[in-house]
């Protein structure tokens, strides 16, 4: 019903795209708990056999994974970004906690300077997942899938998919401890 409101909108794409995001992240907060927890109920099953895994492999080294003292450097901070990830309520402030954690991961001084590609970052994400306390991974993903903006920009999608495949890798069992 705001005039301006609209004439902003009409004339400038981004700011409509801006309105449209902060009603959507709005939404979301308010339906967190209820579409959270169903889908967290969702994913149950799998999230207890992933944590059995996690557990099992709790006593996994780094070189278990092939990764050296220098890729590990940043381990510990990433850990502690990724533990906030369930202190949030929307899907976009979820995948930007796992953003910074590759973030994270990725600003070593010496892999800054060689660049990090997708081969060196799973086996991290790998063992970020096995070390993490992280109860409902299975369910965090499916809410952050299911509920992302639809304008997620290609980033957030190599975000998601990247953890994906982390916990995908080990809930197939491919881990050896």
């Amino acid at each position: 019903k705001d005039g301006n409101m609209r004439k902003l909108a009409r004339q400038n794409k981004a700011y409509m795209e801006n309105v449209k995001l902060a009603v959507e992240t709005y939404v979301m907060d308010c339906l967190h708990k209820k579409v959270f927890r169903f889908m967290c109920a969702l994913s149950t099953a799998n999230d207890a056999a992933l944590n059995k895994m996690t557990r099992n492999l709790s006593g996994t080294r780094h070189e278990d994974l092939g990764l050296n003292q220098a890729q590990c450097q940043n381990v510990p901070r990433a850990r502690r970004e990724m533990s906030q990830l369930n202190r949030f309520t929307t899907p976009l402030e979820k995948l930007y906690c796992l953003r910074r954690t590759i973030l994270t991961l990725s600003s070593t001084s010496s892999l800054e300077q060689d660049g990090m590609t997708a081969d060196d970052l799973l086996p991290l994400l790998i063992f970020l997942v096995i070390k993490s306390d992280i109860p409902n991974w299975l369910g965090n993903l499916a809410y952050m899938a299911h509920f992302a903006p639809r304008t997620a920009s290609e980033e957030f999608v190599f975000v998601l998919s990247s953890f994906e495949a982390g916990v995908q890798h080990v809930k197939d069992g491919h881990v050896k401890n």
